[in-house]
C-alpha cells in the first residue's frame, strides 16, 4: 500500500496529471484494504465463535504471566486440559499451548520494543525464574535474544 500511495503522490507531482491513473491505484488500495480487514475480521470470528475459545483467550489476557499451563486454564474453564486441545486445534488449527505462548511472546515482544524496562525486569514480570529460560524461550520462538531484538530497529 505504501507503494501505491508513494505513486499517487509522484504523480499528482506531475505537470500532466493522469487522473486514470490516480482512481486506479486509490481503487487498488481500497481492495488491499478490504483484503486485510476480511482476513482480520475472519481471525476475530474465529476466535469468537466458539464460546470455548473465546473464555480461553480472555482467561489468557488475565493469568498468561503467572500461569502457562494449558490445564490450568481448562481447570477455570471446568473441561479437560485434554478437551482444550482438542478444541483448540479443531476451531483454529493450533494447540492451546501455542496460543498461550503466543500471548507472552507478544508481550514480551512489546516490553522490549516500548518499555524502558531491563530485559531482566522483564523476565520477572512474565513470571520467568531465570534469564536463561526466558532467552531460551524467546529465541526458540523468534530466532534471536531478547537483547538482540530489542536493539534490532
Amino acid at each position: 500500500m505504501f507503494y501505491e500511495f508513494r505513486a499517487i503522490e509522484q504523480e499528482l507531482q506531475e505537470t500532466n496529471i493522469l487522473w486514470e491513473i490516480i482512481q486506479t491505484r486509490s481503487k487498488l488500495i481500497g481492495l488491499l484494504l478490504r483484503k486485510s480487514f476480511e482476513i482480520t475480521f475472519h481471525d476475530f470470528e474465529k476466535y469468537h465463535s466458539n464460546p470455548i475459545i473465546s473464555k480461553f483467550v480472555q482467561l489468557i489476557d488475565l493469568h498468561f504471566k503467572s500461569n502457562r499451563s494449558v490445564a490450568f486454564y481448562a481447570e477455570k474453564l471446568h473441561i479437560s486440559a485434554n478437551y482444550l486441545n482438542i478444541v483448540s486445534k479443531k476451531v483454529i488449527n493450533t494447540a492451546a499451548s501455542t496460543l498461550i505462548h503466543d500471548r507472552i511472546l507478544l508481550e514480551a515482544k512489546r516490553l522490549l520494543k516500548i518499555s524502558e524496562m531491563s530485559v531482566k525486569d522483564i523476565v520477572y514480570d512474565l513470571g520467568f525464574y531465570d534469564h536463561a529460560s526466558f532467552s531460551k524461550f524467546f529465541k526458540s520462538h523468534t530466532g534471536m535474544t531478547p537483547s538482540q531484538f530489542k536493539e534490532q530497529g
